[in-house]
């Protein structure tokens, strides 16, 4: 029989995966109906979505994880109580960077991109569905993270499902009607206020049910210990994808844009594994959080064998792809893969896995409370990276990016 933690595990691991197949078969289909340069203003777009996390200040994982505290325990009757502390924390962080993107999109922020066939016009009004698509998307990821404390991975995974399928296949669809710009954003915008509702909705029934008004009120305690966790959050938020995106902006600054394409290619191929930790830490997240509540021996013990499963897993994972990783990049790029890129991919696939164990003890401080130490490890990482990659590129070229 399937415990709990593997079935949600299953299910997250759907929600991650399917949506590349539904962008393996997108991505061609949007190339070839809009072009070039409005498809990479549309990826530009999911970029910006992406990077929502930034604005709530870590509020949906912070929720998460208070409310995997006291899941089951008297103080779940405050659980309303902090939803709402952090959804308005949420909202109103939101609403200043709506307010920004919005005004900044009336005062020529798409100029600051060169572009021939798309017009002024469309770039405008896309920018403007956008600044609403953000604090949609901020929000729906405080209700998910209530999703998440309550273990409702099956529900999390049929909406991200079906926001891998808006994302890039209403687009296509779009496109055989008009290849106008703010249509192909405005589905972005539309499939994350569905989204939201969603997960609101998804929500209602994970909570228990509301005991006096006072239980349902905003609490500025609550709020400060919400912002005292997500700010840590927030702290990696912003380090991270810098520590993920440096080496290509150093490979195209002393190098080349081919040289990008030789590294990038093996890169997204290996780095597209980790949704193997990422199935696998979500659903830990809360699990541990409870846990530690009761016992944090018995925290330990089941960290131990998720570490032990995962370096196992991962292990043969990247041998495979180590193995296989010529044949994979000819087969579907052909010759015009770079002769090092096979290299490159060898290189990565060793860090890929210390990266899924690295990424379980993550959670494990999360799920303790300890973002600050993660935070801080983040702020000391990137000058010992960046440092690596400038000395390690000069030397060695885009194999001394992957050794870095």
């Amino acid at each position: 029989m399937i415990s709990p933690f593997a079935r949600s595990t299953i299910w997250n691991l759907l929600g991650l995966a399917l949506p590349l197949l539904f962008a393996i078969w997108a991505v061609p289909v949007l190339l070839e109906k809009i072009g070039a340069e409005k498809f990479g203003f549309l990826a530009l777009a999911w970029g910006l979505v992406g990077y929502a996390s930034l604005i709530d200040l870590g509020m949906s994982r912070a929720l998460t994880q208070k409310l995997s505290l006291i899941r089951g325990t008297a103080e779940e009757l405050d659980a309303r109580s902090i939803v709402k502390s952090a959804v308005y924390l949420t909202l109103a962080i939101s609403l200043v960077f709506f307010a920004a993107m919005a005004l900044l999109s009336l005062f020529g922020l798409g100029g600051l991109i060169t572009y021939e066939v798309t017009t002024h016009r469309e770039i405008q009004i896309s920018l403007l569905f956008m600044a609403i698509t953000l604090p949609l998307q901020a929000v729906s990821l405080a209700f998910k993270g209530i999703n998440e404390a309550y273990l409702n991975f099956r529900g999390i995974s049929i909406v991200r499902i079906f926001l891998g399928a808006a994302n890039f296949g209403a687009p296509c669809v779009v496109s055989y009607w008009t290849t106008d710009l703010h249509f192909l954003i405005l589905t972005l915008l539309i499939a994350r206020l569905l989204a939201l509702i969603a997960y609101y909705h998804l929500s209602r029934h994970c909570l228990p049910p509301l005991s006096t008004p006072q239980r349902n009120s905003f609490n500025p305690v609550h709020t400060r210990a919400l912002l005292r966790f997500g700010g840590w959050v927030a702290v990696s938020s912003v380090v991270s994808p810098l520590l993920t995106q440096a080496d290509r902006f150093f490979i195209g600054a002393m190098m080349s844009a081919t040289a990008v394409t030789d590294y990038v290619v093996p890169y997204e191929l290996t780095v597209q594994s980790l949704i193997l930790m990422g199935a696998v830490t979500t659903v830990a997240f809360p699990t541990i959080a409870n846990l530690a509540r009761i016992s944090e021996s018995a925290a330990r013990s089941k960290m131990r064998g998720l570490v032990i499963k995962m370096a196992a897993l991962m292990a043969f994972a990247m041998v495979a792809l180590a193995i296989l990783m010529p044949v994979l990049l000819h087969s579907w790029l052909g010759s015009t893969i770079g002769a090092n890129s096979v290299t490159v991919g060898r290189i990565l696939c060793i860090g890929v896995m210390f990266n899924a164990v690295a990424g379980l003890y993550y959670t494990y401080l999360h799920a303790l409370g300890r973002t600050k130490v993660t935070a801080l490890f983040h702020m000391v990482e990137l000058p010992v990276y960046t440092g690596l990659l400038y000395v390690l590129i000069a030397h060695f070229g885009i194999m001394g990016a992957a050794v870095a």
